[in-house]
């Protein structure tokens, strides 16, 4: 039976962990903080390591440097669980000897799949391990006697087909590990898409009551009360925005989002989206301007999914810029026959370092882990602008310096080639 360490300070996390890895006839031995952890690692020696990378006093990726320092527990593979999803924080683990990353929530089909395909490999570099040394020991005995050269070469080689044997049944083994796993991510997607479907539903009675309430429909409602119900609108609609997102990315990585291509009036889309982020604008004192130039009145797009990229283009300018700062909407073409349109967004914000650009349309990743605590959201918006730009056939680049704001540019085509859905 293999014998599974969790290190989690979170009392529901082990439980769930114990309780289903014991399900699936695995040993499990808990502790809850990272000094814990490295005693019983030490002491146990188990075959495999799950350890929460966000623990107080010592964090899981302390804990990893010094089981990865010691002879007897290097290794022993760990799995990192977090709830982080930064590419940088994954390369960290990666850098200090971690085999792989859990993301919670926990998807029980990834944490068997990611547990049981590590297990695997553990064993067969222990089993290679043994083999190698039991050959050496092997080849050192029958050298030393010139008389049994040749059969000692004979077992040598009889030796070598049995384990490309071997190898080629695990590799087996771990093809069939990496189905399993192709499936958990695919049901992952799809559960990623129900769950926000079925979010909105709630959400949308919670806002509608609220409005209710606002309205005084139930009865007059003090100054105290109209102030919290203003929160709770101001949130619900917060929250939307974000399963919106996540379900507008589930659809696109499910390959279930078709664009509804229209003629749209470039005008009537940059104010309509400049309308949804006037009241940000405004908290924060940041003043907003638009300007074009040879622009065009009409472009063929999905007017939603447009008027969703520039939204989330102004909303991250205007998050990280500011107070008193400035944001500008510029509408142009690129050349005298008008074949592309830009959209460009500049803002006097905190800007952006040149070695930061490669990971800015990544899903999920917010570049600071300060600023992925300061502010609000998925990390999904400009990965989504990404993908929905690609999806009109258009481009976006970023034009950035840390201290001295950003310039992002969508350019889309005027006429589409490939076929869109129209009405």
């Amino acid at each position: 039976m293999d014998t599974i360490l969790v290190v989690d300070d979170t009392s529901e996390n082990l439980k769930f962990l114990v309780d289903f890895l014991s399900m699936n006839s695995f040993k499990v031995l808990v502790a809850y903080n990272g000094e814990s952890g490295l005693k019983k690692a030490e002491l146990a020696l188990p075959d495999l390591i799950l350890l929460d990378v966000m623990m107080p006093d010592m964090d899981g990726f302390d804990v990893c440097q010094i089981l990865k320092s010691k002879s007897e527990t290097k290794n022993i593979p760990i799995i990192f669980m977090t709830g982080l999803s930064s590419t940088l924080e994954k390369l960290k683990g990666f850098e200090l000897g971690a085999a792989d990353y859990i993301t919670k929530p926990f998807q029980i089909e990834e944490v068997l799949a990611r547990v049981t395909t590590h297990l695997n490999i553990y064993k067969l570099q222990r089993q290679l391990f043994q083999q190698n040394q039991h050959m050496l020991e092997e080849i050192s005995r029958r050298t030393q006697a010139e008389l049994e050269r040749e059969k000692a070469l004979e077992a040598l080689q009889a030796e070598k087909t049995s384990l490309a044997k071997r190898v080629e049944v695990r590799t087996a083994e771990l093809q069939r590990a990496n189905v399993e796993l192709t499936r958990a991510l695919r049901l992952k997607d799809e559960f990623l898409a129900n769950i926000s479907h079925e979010l909105r539903t709630p959400l949308t009675a919670i806002l509608g009551l609220s409005e209710i309430l606002k309205d005084e429909i139930y009865g007059p409602i003090n100054e105290k009360q109209h102030t919290t119900l203003n929160t709770v609108e101001k949130s619900g609609y917060h929250l939307l925005e974000l399963i919106d997102d996540l379900l507008s990315y589930s659809k696109i990585e499910a390959g279930k989002l078709t664009l509804t291509i229209n003629t749209v009036s470039v005008k009537e889309v940059c104010q309509a989206s400049l309308k949804k982020i006037q009241e940000a604008a405004r908290q924060k004192n940041i003043r907003v301007s638009m300007t074009t130039r040879n622009t065009v009145e009409t472009i063929p797009a999905d007017k939603h999914c447009l008027e969703k990229i520039l939204v989330n283009l102004l909303s991250n300018a205007i998050k990280f810029t500011p107070t008193g700062g400035s944001v500008e909407l510029e509408v142009g073409t690129n050349t005298e026959n008008g074949d592309i349109v830009n959209f460009s967004v500049q803002d006097t914000g905190i800007g952006i370092a040149k070695e930061d650009i490669k990971y800015l349309f990544e899903p999920f990743v917010q570049l600071d882990g300060r600023l992925n605590r300061a502010q609000e959201g998925t990390g999904l918006g400009l990965s989504l602008v990404h993908r929905l730009t690609e999806m009109h056939e258009g481009s976006i680049s970023v034009e950035s310096e840390f201290g001295n704001g950003s310039r992002f540019t969508l350019s889309l085509p005027r006429k589409l080639h490939k076929e869109q859905s129209k009405s």
